[in-house]
Protein backbone atom coordinates (compact mmCIF):
# COMPACT_ATOMS: atom_id res chain seq x y z
CA UNK A 1 0.00 0.00 0.00
CA UNK A 2 1.51 3.03 -1.03
CA UNK A 3 0.74 6.44 1.25
CA UNK A 4 -1.67 8.05 -1.25
CA UNK A 5 -3.78 4.02 -0.23
CA UNK A 6 -3.06 4.58 2.96
CA UNK A 7 -4.65 8.33 3.11
CA UNK A 8 -7.55 7.17 1.56
CA UNK A 9 -8.18 3.80 3.50
CA UNK A 10 -7.99 5.57 6.95
CA UNK A 11 -9.90 8.35 5.42
CA UNK A 12 -12.76 5.77 4.44
CA UNK A 13 -12.36 3.91 7.62
CA UNK A 14 -13.79 7.33 9.35
CA UNK A 15 -16.25 8.00 7.27
CA UNK A 16 -14.57 11.14 6.28
CA UNK A 17 -14.82 12.76 2.92
CA UNK A 18 -11.72 14.32 0.65
CA UNK A 19 -13.24 17.94 1.68
CA UNK A 20 -13.65 17.36 5.18
CA UNK A 21 -10.03 15.76 5.58
CA UNK A 22 -9.05 19.24 4.10
CA UNK A 23 -10.79 21.50 5.75
CA UNK A 24 -9.28 19.34 9.44
CA UNK A 25 -5.58 19.55 7.31
CA UNK A 26 -5.65 23.24 5.49
CA UNK A 27 -4.81 21.12 2.17
CA UNK A 28 -6.94 21.73 -0.31
CA UNK A 29 -9.33 19.34 -1.74
CA UNK A 30 -7.75 18.64 -5.00
CA UNK A 31 -4.35 18.34 -3.25
CA UNK A 32 -5.88 15.57 -1.14
CA UNK A 33 -7.37 13.94 -3.81
CA UNK A 34 -4.20 13.97 -6.06
CA UNK A 35 -2.08 12.37 -2.47
CA UNK A 36 -4.84 9.46 -3.13
CA UNK A 37 -4.21 8.64 -6.24
CA UNK A 38 -0.37 8.94 -6.47
CA UNK A 39 -0.22 12.00 -8.90
CA UNK A 40 1.80 14.11 -5.33
CA UNK A 41 3.44 12.67 -2.52
CA UNK A 42 2.81 14.89 0.44
CA UNK A 43 5.23 16.76 2.25
CA UNK A 44 6.68 15.93 5.70
CA UNK A 45 4.56 18.81 7.14
CA UNK A 46 1.78 18.19 5.05
CA UNK A 47 1.97 14.37 6.09
CA UNK A 48 1.88 15.17 10.12
CA UNK A 49 -1.05 17.44 9.50
CA UNK A 50 -3.11 14.47 7.36
CA UNK A 51 -2.11 11.96 10.55
CA UNK A 52 -3.34 14.09 12.75
CA UNK A 53 -6.75 15.01 11.38
CA UNK A 54 -6.93 11.21 10.84
CA UNK A 55 -5.70 10.53 14.56
CA UNK A 56 -3.26 8.01 13.17
CA UNK A 57 0.63 8.01 13.35
CA UNK A 58 2.62 9.67 10.68
CA UNK A 59 4.58 6.42 10.38
CA UNK A 60 1.85 4.16 9.81
CA UNK A 61 1.28 6.70 6.26
CA UNK A 62 4.89 6.27 5.82
CA UNK A 63 5.60 4.11 2.62
CA UNK A 64 8.18 1.62 4.12
CA UNK A 65 10.29 0.43 0.61
CA UNK A 66 11.08 -3.51 1.97
CA UNK A 67 11.89 -4.13 -1.58
CA UNK A 68 14.89 -1.79 -1.90
CA UNK A 69 16.79 -5.11 0.00
CA UNK A 70 16.70 -6.45 -3.93
CA UNK A 71 15.59 -9.61 -3.18
CA UNK A 72 15.87 -10.87 -6.81
CA UNK A 73 16.82 -14.68 -6.22
CA UNK A 74 17.06 -16.96 -3.86
CA UNK A 75 20.73 -16.72 -3.22
CA UNK A 76 19.88 -13.11 -2.31
CA UNK A 77 16.77 -14.83 0.14
CA UNK A 78 19.48 -17.28 1.17
CA UNK A 79 21.51 -14.19 2.00
CA UNK A 80 19.29 -12.27 4.03
CA UNK A 81 18.64 -15.65 5.98
CA UNK A 82 21.57 -16.27 7.16
CA UNK A 83 21.92 -12.20 8.14
CA UNK A 84 18.63 -13.09 10.34
CA UNK A 85 20.61 -16.72 12.15
CA UNK A 86 23.89 -15.08 12.47
CA UNK A 87 22.06 -12.04 14.41
CA UNK A 88 18.69 -13.92 16.15
CA UNK A 89 20.16 -17.40 16.01
CA UNK A 90 18.29 -20.15 14.37
CA UNK A 91 17.22 -23.54 15.60
CA UNK A 92 16.28 -26.18 12.94
CA UNK A 93 14.14 -29.71 12.97
CA UNK A 94 14.88 -31.60 9.15
CA UNK A 95 13.10 -34.72 9.61
CA UNK A 96 14.60 -37.28 6.71
CA UNK A 97 12.02 -38.76 4.51
CA UNK A 98 14.86 -41.34 3.83
CA UNK A 99 18.44 -41.90 4.72
CA UNK A 100 20.03 -39.20 4.93
CA UNK A 101 17.77 -37.23 2.47
CA UNK A 102 15.84 -34.07 4.54
CA UNK A 103 12.08 -33.80 3.69
CA UNK A 104 11.76 -30.52 2.19
CA UNK A 105 8.44 -29.94 2.82
CA UNK A 106 8.75 -30.97 6.57
CA UNK A 107 11.30 -28.15 7.66
CA UNK A 108 11.08 -25.85 10.73
CA UNK A 109 12.65 -22.92 12.10
CA UNK A 110 12.51 -21.17 15.43
CA UNK A 111 14.35 -18.22 16.25
CA UNK A 112 16.48 -18.24 19.11
CA UNK A 113 15.88 -14.61 20.15
CA UNK A 114 12.61 -14.19 22.31
CA UNK A 115 11.91 -10.61 21.42
CA UNK A 116 11.72 -11.58 17.92
CA UNK A 117 9.61 -14.51 18.47
CA UNK A 118 6.83 -12.39 19.99
CA UNK A 119 6.53 -10.28 17.22
CA UNK A 120 6.47 -13.22 14.73
CA UNK A 121 3.60 -14.22 16.82
CA UNK A 122 1.46 -10.98 16.51
CA UNK A 123 2.19 -11.08 13.08
CA UNK A 124 0.96 -14.74 12.75
CA UNK A 125 -2.24 -13.33 15.66
CA UNK A 126 -3.03 -10.66 13.41
CA UNK A 127 -2.96 -13.11 9.46
CA UNK A 128 -4.95 -15.57 11.27
CA UNK A 129 -7.90 -13.09 12.23
CA UNK A 130 -7.71 -11.65 8.83
CA UNK A 131 -8.27 -15.41 7.45
CA UNK A 132 -10.86 -15.59 9.59
CA UNK A 133 -12.39 -12.45 8.38
CA UNK A 134 -12.13 -13.04 5.37
CA UNK A 135 -14.27 -16.13 5.46
CA UNK A 136 -17.10 -13.91 7.23
CA UNK A 137 -16.70 -11.41 4.75
CA UNK A 138 -17.32 -13.51 1.71
CA UNK A 139 -20.89 -13.90 3.00
CA UNK A 140 -21.98 -10.22 3.43
CA UNK A 141 -23.09 -7.70 0.69
CA UNK A 142 -20.75 -6.34 -1.53
CA UNK A 143 -20.57 -2.82 0.52
CA UNK A 144 -20.14 -4.40 3.44
CA UNK A 145 -17.32 -6.27 2.42
CA UNK A 146 -16.09 -3.74 0.69
CA UNK A 147 -15.51 -1.84 4.52
CA UNK A 148 -14.53 -4.84 6.00
CA UNK A 149 -11.67 -5.21 3.61
CA UNK A 150 -10.70 -2.00 4.06
CA UNK A 151 -10.92 -2.27 7.69
CA UNK A 152 -8.46 -5.46 7.56
CA UNK A 153 -6.13 -4.12 5.13
CA UNK A 154 -5.93 -1.14 7.11
CA UNK A 155 -5.21 -3.27 10.59
CA UNK A 156 -2.69 -5.48 9.05
CA UNK A 157 -0.61 -2.17 7.82
CA UNK A 158 -0.93 -0.85 11.11
CA UNK A 159 0.14 -3.91 12.49
CA UNK A 160 3.22 -4.16 10.29
CA UNK A 161 3.91 -0.57 10.59
CA UNK A 162 4.29 -1.16 14.63
CA UNK A 163 6.17 -3.88 14.35
CA UNK A 164 8.52 -2.72 11.61
CA UNK A 165 9.26 0.61 13.88
CA UNK A 166 9.99 -1.94 16.94
CA UNK A 167 13.05 -0.65 18.66
CA UNK A 168 14.10 -3.29 20.70
CA UNK A 169 17.48 -3.83 20.21
CA UNK A 170 18.82 -7.26 19.43
CA UNK A 171 20.28 -9.22 21.89
CA UNK A 172 23.40 -10.72 20.31
CA UNK A 173 24.16 -14.53 20.65
CA UNK A 174 26.55 -15.01 23.18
Amino acid sequence: MNIGEKIKCFRQLQNMTQKKLGELTGIGEATIRKYELGIRNPKPTQLKKIAKALDIGENILLDVKLDSLHIETLGDAISLFFLLEDKLGIKYHAPEKSLGVIDPEQIQIHFCNTDFNNLLCKWIEENRCSQEGQKIISKTSAKDAERAQTIDTALLEVTKNELQNDTTPVRHLT
